[in-house]
């Protein structure tokens, strides 16, 4: 899995990460957040958007992204507008007990991958 964008207009955040496998793989998610400079949490308005997507467990919400060998997916978050001051993130998928471990994705510098409105 690779970070390949946050892009933050039109007030909203949208993190996409791309993903290319050789065997088959499971991404598992219920809530997805994001933490901001270590202090502000985010919830996600969307959930992951995108790849095949079913419904693996409806009383807790839990969903599952199937991803085949060769298969090339891209998956995207939308979350609420970062602070104008913001630095760094972390995405994060929550443990899901019975499941899987919390999964997430650090050090996102946003010198580095956001790409902001032109003002």
């Amino acid at each position: 899995m690779v970070l390949s964008s946050v892009i933050v207009r039109d007030r909203e955040t949208r993190v996409t990460f791309e993903i290319r496998t050789d065997h088959h793989d499971v991404i598992l998610y219920d809530q997805l957040y994001l933490i901001v400079d270590g202090a502000t949490t985010l919830q996600s308005t969307s959930g992951l958007e995108g790849g095949r997507q079913s419904i693996l467990d409806n009383v807790n919400r839990i969903r599952r992204i199937d991803i085949f060998p060769g298969e090339h997916v891209v998956l995207v978050a939308r979350f609420p507008q970062l602070p104008d001051d913001a630095k760094a993130l972390k995405f994060v998928s929550p443990m899901l007990s019975g499941w899987q471990t919390e999964w997430f994705w650090e050090g996102i510098d946003l010198r580095k991958v956001a790409v902001f409105p032109e003002n």
